[in-house]
């Protein structure tokens, strides 16, 4: 299972990269006759918005499911950490109960009453613990969605400023080192710590995108040279860095996204989440995308 899950991973990393760099290219097609990227940026990012309702028409049915009888998976996940956390507290109270029968045969009184802190300490650092695993609400999500929102809009404004500017060749090339900047973010804020094997998957990921890339671009590097020529050579040079901040704010985007979060996502509905961030953008920026 786990070998098939591995193959399946890298086939989507790899038809994600495809389809990234396919669509930098319409992009860029699209700059040609129409260079506006905060209004590209605006159009694509409100369009996050339907995943709002396409939310909330899921927890409706998953609502009505249960109402009909019908368990569904999470209902199952929920019962087996419900019982589970029940037998660990019947556990715990039926050792303190053994530990306050003991104290009175017990000539140091005092060590069995630190034990029963001990234990009692250790009980509600569990609760603590299921409770911070627990799932946001949807008043929760719109509060992280307020922060994430401004830095998924700069990353994606500043990665279509770029494409309007120098080749898809270089913005992607630029971009993929969004992880090495997700790694670095990680480390000074204490979210993660560099290893080995990170540092290979991030040199590994730059080096297979920028293969992409150029394998991608290499029929139409002619006609891409040309564009380029035509820009200018400073505008060029502006266009490479803005893919570099776009990839140093994409990879605080994804820091933040794993501290809100949780290690698997588990914590949030990212349909709602992106959904909110699509809300934010459209009532927010819509006086800015009119000009």
């Amino acid at each position: 299972m786990s070998c098939w899950k591995y193959k399946a991973g890298l086939l989507l990393i790899v038809t994600l990269v495809i389809t990234w760099v396919t669509s930098a290219e319409v992009t860029q097609e699209v700059y040609d006759g129409y260079r506006h990227p905060f209004a590209v940026t605006y159009l694509g990012t409100s369009l996050l918005a339907a995943y709002l309702p396409i939310a909330l028409v899921k927890d409706w049915l998953l609502r009505l499911m249960r109402w009909d009888g019908i368990e569904t998976e999470s209902d199952s996940a929920e019962a087996v950490d419900l019982s589970f956390a029940v037998k660990q507290g019947a556990t715990q109270r039926n050792d303190v109960e053994m530990q306050n029968q003991g104290k009175v045969n017990n000539s140091k009184g005092y060590s069995s009453l630190e034990e029963e802190k001990a234990l009692i300490y250790h009980q509600k650092g569990s609760e603590a613990i299921v409770g911070h695993d627990t799932k946001m609400t949807i008043k929760q999500i719109a509060k992280v969605a307020s922060i994430l929102a401004p830095i998924w809009f700069a990353s994606e404004y500043l990665m279509n400023a770029a494409l309007a500017r120098t080749s898809v060749a270089s913005t992607t090339i630029l971009f993929s080192t969004s992880g090495v900047f997700t790694l670095l973010i990680g480390v000074i804020s204490g979210e993660d710590s560099i290893s080995i094997i990170q540092v290979i998957s991030v040199v590994v990921s730059i080096a297979g995108v920028a293969m992409t890339s150029l394998g991608k671009s290499s029929a139409t590097n002619e006609s891409q040279s040309t564009a380029t020529i035509s820009r200018g050579g400073g505008d060029s040079l502006l266009g490479n860095i803005f893919a570099l901040l776009s990839a140093a704010t994409d990879g605080l985007f994804a820091v933040l996204l794993k501290k809100f979060a949780g290690e698997g996502g588990d914590r949030v509905d990212l349909q709602k989440l992106f959904g909110c961030i699509g809300i934010f953008c459209v009532g927010s920026l819509w006086w800015l995308a009119m000009h």
